[in-house]
């Protein structure tokens, strides 16, 4: 993810230009944003205000509507579990607890040394192989309170 300075808002920008712009398009909007920068920062909401008309309370309440979108900065690591309906028959809450255990944190907080978030995870469509952890992009399948400390230790800065 890149850092939501001047250089990389234009970047944004840049993307943002080649997208014939209009109210629909907020979803995808937000979600490039959340992709470039881990969050929606305040110069990019107003991007999106300037371009598609809509206003900022409006494009607020749809990005905190999602719990997908983020608006504040996150951890270099977004670690989520899985909440759907097979993942719940799994007890999710139980690795959710662990991992609040193990990291120090409750779910929507990023630890101190930025490292990690744990975000809210909505069903992520791989009921087969529930529960699952992700951590950024990658699916952890069938998870256990056992493995909630080793996947963190893959990712903690040595």
């Amino acid at each position: 993810m890149l850092v939501a300075n001047k250089m990389n808002i234009k970047l944004y920008l840049k993307d943002v230009n080649k997208l014939t712009i209009d109210k629909n398009l907020l979803l995808s909007l937000l979600k490039i944003s959340h992709n470039m920068f881990g969050f929606i920062p305040n110069d990019v909401q107003e991007i999106i205000e300037n371009k598609t008309g809509l206003s900022h309370s409006y494009i607020v309440g749809v990005s905190s509507f999602y719990e997908m979108f983020q608006m504040i900065p996150t951890g270099k690591y977004q670690i989520g579990v899985c909440s759907g309906i097979n993942c719940d028959d799994f007890h999710h809450y139980r690795l959710l607890e662990e991992l609040e255990h193990e990291l120090g944190i409750k779910k929507g907080h990023t630890t101190d040394d930025k490292q990690f978030t744990i975000i809210p995870q909505q069903c992520i469509g791989n009921c087969a192989s529930a529960p699952n952890v992700t951590v950024n992009s990658k699916i952890y399948e069938k998870a256990t309170k056992e493995d909630i400390k080793s996947i963190v230790n893959e990712y903690k800065v040595i």
